[in-house]
């Protein structure tokens, strides 16, 4: 189900490079959707494998879960910092992207999977995309 969720959502967007991003490269206009979501091609989506319908009551539905999976900063700083190159995007200052799951933790997402995580531009802070957990 949440495999087929994921695809309808990417399913219906369409290519654009937004301010900040250098067409130089090329990358971007195949990389990142006009939504802001990543692309299906290098941020498809990736479930924890150890998540499923039977293991739900002590893996998503307990309290603290997240905080138990979720990979250290030194794990998806060093991954920000590649995937903003891959994606091409033109200000590559971490300060301006947090590193976002497109399947949040808390429904089964990989903790660790470049699969599912991609950078997400921030405003003073704030993420913009609307693949933002915090949205």
């Amino acid at each position: 189900m949440r495999a087929a969720l994921l695809a309808s959502i990417l399913a219906a967007v369409v290519l654009v490079a937004p301010q900040g991003v250098s067409p130089v490269l090329g990358s971007y206009a195949t990389n990142v959707l006009r939504s802001g979501l990543p692309s299906r091609t290098l941020t498809p989506g990736a479930t924890n494998p150890v998540v499923t319908q039977a293991t739900i009551h002590r893996t998503i539905c307990v309290s603290g879960w997240t905080s138990r999976v979720r990979p250290p900063s030194s794990y998806t700083t060093a991954l920000k910092q590649s995937q903003l190159v891959t994606y091409g995007y033109a200000n590559r200052s971490l300060s301006r992207y947090e590193e976002d799951h497109l399947i949040p933790l808390e429904l089964g997402g990989s903790p660790s999977s470049p699969r599912t995580s991609g950078p997400n531009r921030t405003t003073s802070g704030c993420p913009t995309a609307p693949w933002s957990a915090a949205t």
